[in-house]
């Protein structure tokens, strides 16, 4: 797995006031950039690098960092059309959340720009400054309300992001990390996300270092969620349809899932790996469609695997996990509840098949039935 890649303060001298809604930035000395399309790839050779692709296009259309320098944010995407932002490698902090109609959020992309490109997840790094949130009163206290605060909300309608990491501060309230909102064929890739603190595993506690909100054919490849010990949910998808997501990570979130899925319609994953979370590996609720699971890999977590809805039964197929680590080595853990919100479930255990070196092994499912 990757760590955490923070680089060193740069000169105040080179700091600069940024326009990403508050944004403050050390930028880059200089030198080139890196090409996302050298993101290493699994060894399988499974993801498509499509979002690599669209990154590298974008860059070439996009508008600098410098160009957005001294107008107000909303301005200069106007001004920079269907282009993407650009940033170079560098420190940017962003400060406080800022209302928005429905959510609150410390950074916003807004729905006019093509997206969001950094230099890449070891060099261009976002930070919200430690207690600099005036919003603790914004956090809901009513279980199951959703917590509205993101670090990062992407708004854009088709959007091409990846290239950065952001990571988590302490602001004395809990708040999510990244969010993809709404889009249409989102392309991420190399997104590292990290420390993004929650308190519980449902809402309002129940926060999500990556989210893809109501969004149709998201991409995503090559991201790590860390929950560094203080994460909820790590990578999550609400109200999705069509997802993808292949090499991706995500760990240490000691309070709930490694990937959760809600009310989401045709999930594919290649190469994802939970470990060390709290409750599930992989979770999945009023889950409909075909659900693919590409070489799975959980360990050290609840159960690796939990599937439950009370509107019908999605159709599951596992293809040779990884068996060596899972919760009871050699066999695939999934827990399947017998009722969802005091409903009884609906999910049909005729409705998972697991396939190992090209044969169904419905045999190596351990399956558990907590209530």
């Amino acid at each position: 797995m990757r760590l955490p890649i923070r680089l060193a303060a740069l000169p105040a001298s080179l700091a600069l006031t940024a326009v990403l809604v508050g944004v403050v930035v050390a930028p880059s000395e200089g030198g080139d950039r890196p090409s996302l399309a050298s993101a290493a790839a699994p060894a399988s050779g499974a993801c498509s690098g499509a979002p690599a692709a669209a990154v590298e296009a974008a860059r070439e259309r996009g508008m600098s960092y410098d160009f957005l320098m001294g107008s107000s944010f909303k301005r200069k995407l106007t001004a920079v059309g269907s282009r993407a932002v650009v940033l170079d490698a560098g420190d940017y902090t962003t400060s406080d959340f800022t209302a928005g109609t429905d959510r609150v959020d410390s950074s916003r992309l807004g729905r006019s720009a093509a997206g969001l490109i950094g230099a890449g997840s070891g060099a261009t790094h976002l930070e919200m400054a430690p207690r600099s949130s005036t919003r603790k009163r914004v956090v809901p206290t009513t279980e199951y309300e959703v917590n509205p605060l993101n670090v990062l909300r992407v708004t854009s309608e088709h959007p091409v992001v990846g290239g950065f990491s952001l990571t988590g501060s302490p602001q004395g309230h809990t708040y999510n990390g990244l969010r993809i909102d709404r889009a249409h064929g989102a392309q991420v890739v190399d997104v590292h996300v990290s420390a993004i603190p929650g308190d519980m595993d449902r809402p309002p506690g129940e926060t999500f270092g990556i989210n893809d909100y109501k969004t149709v054919g998201s991409v995503y490849e090559h991201v790590e969620v860390d929950g560094a010990g203080v994460g909820a949910a790590g990578f999550a998808a609400n109200g999705s349809q069509g997802i993808t997501v292949c090499d991706a990570s995500s760990h240490d979130n000691p309070i709930s899932m490694g990937f959760a899925f809600w009310s989401v319609k045709d999930i594919t994953l290649v190469d994802c790996t939970a470990t060390d979370n709290g409750f599930t590996g992989f979770n999945f609720e009023r889950v409909s469609g075909d659900v693919r699971l590409i070489r799975p890999k959980a360990e050290d977590n609840r159960w690796d695997m939990r599937v439950v809805s009370d509107l019908g039964s999605a159709r599951y197929t596992i293809v040779d996990p990884d068996l060596t680590s899972t919760q009871v080595p050699g066999r695939w853990t999934i827990e399947l509840p017998s009722t969802y919100w005091k409903h009884p479930s609906l999910q049909k255990r005729s409705d998972v098949t697991l396939i190992v070196d090209g044969k169904v092994r419905n045999d190596l499912i351990r399956w558990v039935v907590p209530y």
